[in-house]
């Protein structure tokens, strides 16, 4: 047996957990620089704020019904997520961390012992704990586990929903829309609806063989776990999950036009990317810089990327830096008012590996050097802080993330780093 825990609408939950009179009120979370809403609680979805839409269009719905707006605090949200999968392990070793809100455990050397009740003692403990309510599904399958996650969260509003026999899996599954199963995107949503494939249970008893031929080996395997029967073990779960890329990239606060300002913004996001490799211990060989104008409502939008590649594969912050400053200058034109930026690093590579080029041989000692500048940078940003230690091609002022005011926008707060900072921890009293 599998379960898959998921916190509800977790960036929203976070918000109320240091601030109780948020209980029950329509509250949002946006992204960066306000621009979308990437959270919601269930107040706010039954206002009809959609998930991912434009701020600026969910502006009515929240003047008329006074829905609180929050800045995304991601620093709060990944200390409190953190949290939630330290308890996880506490009641189960073998876990998988799907994402920030999501994980999966391996419940299979549990025998004898209840899981249902168990499992509400996971829930109940993670919320004491932290706060941060969940839905547990429990299935024999990867796959049914996450439709018994739905259905716990999204139907029965429980805190947990097992499919531990076939008359639960063949109840539930027909309530579930085809388009609603893990691994069934959108393209095949439609080509299954055409076949008369319209619930998880169709699917789980379509033919394999006919569905591997007409689609893929992956929604074949998808068939099968909806059987019951497990194709996905947990090593392959993790390698899944594992990135490919690591993406860094945002919309200015306003539209920058000289180069030194993106310069800037780009060392920055430098620096979040290598803080990523670091966490994950692996290295880059390949860099890409992309920038654009405003697409939209303009004569002449502008758009480009250029991509470099590195001759050894390296988590050095000098090095990711100096690339990316030259690739934007190749790309950079003056008079565009640019909009957004970003990096992405791709042909990843676990840190201890090093395969040498025939011609070219780095030399050992700069390599070791590299290693220890940065653990150093680490150990002191560990210690003091993430702003404690940075490069100076990131600049001190952030011009390109200072946001001018707008008489007609609706002010978004950003919550405190209640659990991570000094200053922010609340006081009693």
């Amino acid at each position: 047996m599998y379960a898959l825990v998921d916190c509800h609408n977790f960036y929203a939950s976070c918000e109320r957990v240091f601030d109780p009179s948020l209980t029950n009120k329509a509250l949002i979370v946006l992204s960066n620089n306000d621009g979308c809403v990437v959270s919601r609680s269930n107040e706010a979805k039954s206002l009809g704020i959609k998930m991912g839409v434009p701020y600026f269009q969910a502006m009515p719905i929240v003047r008329d019904h006074k829905v609180k707006v929050f800045s995304s605090n991601y620093t709060l949200y990944a200390d409190l997520s953190n949290r939630v999968m330290q308890i996880l392990e506490s009641f189960c070793p073998e876990i998988a961390i799907y994402s920030i809100d999501e994980a999966f455990l391996d419940l299979r050397a549990f025998s004898g012992v209840n899981l249902s009740q168990y499992c509400r003692k996971i829930s109940q403990r993670v919320l004491q704990y932290t706060g941060i309510p969940t839905a547990i599904g429990i299935g024999p399958s990867l796959t049914l586990a996450k439709v018994a996650q739905y259905v716990a969260k999204k139907i029965l509003k429980v805190p947990v929903c097992a499919l531990e026999d076939y008359p639960s899996q063949k109840k539930w599954l027909a309530h579930i829309p085809v388009g609603e199963v893990w691994g069934v995107g959108r393209a095949y949503s439609k080509r299954l609806l055409a076949m008369g494939i319209q619930t998880a249970w169709d699917l789980s008893q379509a033919n394999t063989h006919l569905i591997r031929r007409k689609f893929s080996v992956v929604l074949a395997r998808t068939v099968s776990e909806l059987k019951g029967q497990p194709c996905l073990n947990f090593k392959e779960l993790e390698s899944k999950v594992v990135q490919h890329q690591i993406i860094k990239s945002r919309s200015f606060a306003r539209p920058l036009y000289h180069l030194e300002h993106i310069e800037e913004a780009l060392s920055h996001f430098c620096s979040l990317a290598h803080n990523r490799l670091s966490k994950q211990g692996l290295q880059t060989k390949m860099l890409q810089v992309f920038v654009r104008s405003r697409l939209f409502n303009i004569q002449n939008p502008y758009a480009q990327s250029a991509s470099g590649v590195l001759a050894f594969p390296s988590a050095d912050i000098r090095v990711l830096t100096r690339l990316a400053k030259r690739l934007l200058f190749n790309i950079y034109q003056e008079g565009v008012a640019y909009q957004k930026a970003g990096i992405i690093l791709s042909d990843l590579y676990p840190s201890g590996q090093l395969q040498n080029h025939l011609w070219l041989q780095e030399q050992a000692c700069d390599r070791e050097q590299s290693q220890k500048l940065m653990h150093t940078m680490a150990a002191v940003k560990s210690r003091y802080g993430k702003q404690a230690i940075h490069l100076a091609a990131e600049g001190t002022q952030s011009y390109w993330a200072q946001k001018d005011a707008s008489p007609l926008a609706i002010t978004a707060q950003r919550s405190a780093s209640y659990t991570t900072s000094w200053k922010d921890l609340p006081k009693a009293g």
